[in-house]
């Protein structure tokens, strides 16, 4: 049974709606603080566009094949369960629109790397101009965040 498959026309509907609202409000943004966010957040969902379209021949060709076997039909469900993009968006930890609070740490053994989400501080919901509410309706883990400096170091 296919649940949450992964499907490029609905996502590219999704972001492009919650673009037209980042849109609308960044005319409403009272600081430039705000202002920086909403741009940023724009930048960050025109890649994640182009992350899905870069999906759209693989949906395409495993979509036409998905009902001639078993196999493809588990191919499809088993690609579209995760597919690249939601790898990118989807991860493990938050994506801050201010600062980059996750980073791949490298082990001293080749191929040894693990992503790791720095020690962070969430900016005000009253600083961000409604953004908040944006990213609650995103899907993505969304956050604008400061890294904590460790004044000891």
């Amino acid at each position: 049974m296919m649940t949450n498959i992964f499907n490029p026309y609905s996502r590219l509907g999704s972001v492009e709606a919650i673009r037209h609202k980042v849109l609308v409000r960044l005319d409403r943004c009272r600081t430039e603080f705000a202002r920086a966010m909403h741009v940023r957040l724009l930048e960050m969902l025109d890649e994640m566009r182009v992350d899905i379209e870069s999906e759209l021949p693989i949906w395409i060709e495993l979509d036409a094949n998905r009902h001639k076997s078993e196999s493809d039909a588990f191919l499809f469900e088993l690609y579209f369960e995760r597919p690249c993009c939601d790898q990118r968006w989807i991860n493990e930890g938050p994506i801050s629109v201010l600062e980059e609070i996750s980073v791949l740490v490298h082990g001293d053994e080749p191929g040894i790397v693990c992503g790791v989400t720095l020690d962070h501080t969430l900016v005000p919901a009253s600083e961000l101009d409604g953004l908040d509410e944006i990213f609650a309706e995103i899907g993505v883990h969304f956050i604008a965040a400061r890294v904590k400096h460790n004044a000891a170091a």
